[in-house]
């Protein structure tokens, strides 16, 4: 009877234990909402002139503090350019920001890299548009169109 009563108190007090450290853990999971994932351009529009659409490849990758930038070719690795930034989300911006690194031979970079990926000068987006499947983002004179991938 005294060795069934030490395994249930035993094993309670494991349980316990595991239920109160569990939270400690870090969180890895992205905290972006809608915005995290991957998004494919699938327009983008220069006043009302389409100068890229999804046969150009280009993706957007939120994950985290980090966008990826990458436009996919048909090259042994699959990628032209991959090119990775920090950013801050707010409800009505998406504002790139931080060091801005070339993930090929890593060195740092600046706004104006992005450019080809439809990042403006500033680095300023307004969000349009966001849910789970659907990313507008535009900045003066320009939309930028996603779909999730």
């Amino acid at each position: 009877m005294n060795r069934i009563h030490i395994t249930s108190v035993l094993s309670l007090a494991i349980a316990l234990f595991a239920i109160l450290t569990l939270p400690s853990c870090e969180d890895f999971r992205d905290h972006n909402g809608d915005l995290g994932g991957m998004w494919q351009l699938t327009e983008w529009r220069t006043g009302n002139e389409v100068i890229k659409t999804n046969k150009d490849s280009i993706y957007y990758s939120v994950h985290r503090e980090l966008i990826q930038y990458s436009k996919t070719t048909s090259t042994v690795n699959g990628y032209d350019h991959r090119y990775f930034s920090r950013f801050r989300h707010t409800p009505d911006s998406l504002i790139v920001c931080g060091d801005i690194a070339y993930a090929m031979d890593k060195r740092k970079c600046n706004l104006a890299d992005l450019k080809d990926f439809g990042v403006p000068a500033d680095g300023r987006f307004h969000i349009d548009r966001l849910d789970s499947d659907h990313l507008v983002l535009s900045y003066p004179n320009n939309t930028l169109v996603f779909r999730k991938y």
